[in-house]
């Protein structure tokens, strides 16, 4: 397939996440919190600071160098290998440069990553989390399952 295409599924979850989460900073004020599933999902309007975990808050320079190296090395990769690589290896890159540039857009504008699926269990997370999680996941089953296939054969 045609690098545009994978490209085009960055734009997606960068567009997507970047609008929910200005919704989310329009409409929620800071902190505060709005039950969706009692007990179980919570809107709750945080800024992150750091990684997850909160982890490095007092490097930004560091999150914002590392992922924009590796988002640009990503983009680089996938105009390279769309054509001759399996879609679903290409799709999971995509999906872990959209989350990761919607994060990075947050770093770099604002200085934090907007956050707001609370579920209580794990980190306050948003739409870029659950895309870098997904595409990590596919990228998982490629590995796993579609890649070693691939090398027997030939």
């Amino acid at each position: 397939m045609n690098f545009l295409f994978y490209y085009g599924i960055v734009a997606l979850i960068v567009g997507t996440d970047q609008l929910v989460k200005w919704v989310v900073e329009n409409q929620i004020p800071l902190f505060d919190r709005i039950p969706l599933i009692d007990n179980i999902l919570t809107l709750t309007n945080i800024r992150n600071t750091g990684a997850a975990y909160n982890l490095f808050s007092q490097m930004h320079w560091l999150l914002v160098v590392f992922p924009g190296l590796i988002m640009a090395m990503g983009l680089v990769f996938v105009a390279l290998k769309a054509k001759s690589a399996n879609s679903v290896l290409m799709v999971s890159f995509a999906m872990i440069i959209g989350g990761g540039l919607g994060n990075l857009i947050d770093r770099i504008l604002k200085g934090y990553v907007v956050d707001f699926f609370d579920i209580r269990i794990i980190p306050v997370f948003n739409v870029a989390d659950i895309c870098i999680t997904i595409g990590c996941g596919l990228l998982f089953i490629y590995l796993i399952f579609m890649d070693g296939k691939q090398r027997g054969r030939s």
